[in-house]
């Protein structure tokens, strides 16, 4: 038998059909492992992959949510579940997809591991006015100031009016 070879346009064209994505690499299949890379996504769904190390800081199980927070930043997390059985303070890995990013990140759950324990979060110090940036949304914060008034909101939950220095602001007890 002759061996002959393809002509160089057979051969182009198959190493075009077999390295078509090649030189290119698909960040959209590459898991999120930061909240700060989560928000810094656009506000719209994703649907961008997550493996995320965090410590859960809230926890309703009435609605399965909670709110995990990373030495980057905080995020919501929904479809949180019952199992395995966590409570605030409680270092988890999850995996799941983005929901949303910018300023109001939120994440939908798959899987969750529970991991050992690690130093607590510490509360962020901040004033009002960075409350009122968003900036901080989903984190575990500290803020100086005087209650001025205490309700209870549209879902049950405790509202504080607090009078920080040059502001009021809106603490919801969850």
């Amino acid at each position: 038998p002759i061996c002959r070879r393809p002509p160089l346009s057979a051969a182009l064209l198959l190493l075009a059909l077999t390295c078509g994505g090649c030189g290119h690499i698909d960040v959209v299949n590459q898991p999120l492992a930061k909240v700060e890379q989560i928000r810094g996504l656009p506000a719209g769904p994703s649907k961008q992959p997550v493996r995320l190390q965090a410590t859960i800081t809230y926890l309703d199980t009435t609605i399965q949510q909670v709110f995990v927070q990373d030495s980057t930043g905080g995020v919501r997390v929904e479809n949180f579940g019952l199992e395995p059985h966590v409570t605030p303070g409680d270092c988890v890995e999850l995996t799941g997809t983005v929901a949303a990013g910018a300023s109001s990140p939120e994440l939908i759950r798959e899987n969750m591991w529970i991991l050992p324990p690690r130093p607590p979060i510490v509360p962020v110090r901040v004033t009002a006015r960075d409350i009122a940036s968003g900036k901080f949304q989903y984190r575990l914060v500290e803020i100086d100031g005087t209650v001025r008034a205490a309700t209870i909101d549209h879902s049950g939950r405790l509202a504080l009016q607090v009078l920080s220095p040059n502001q009021e602001v809106t603490a919801v007890v969850r």
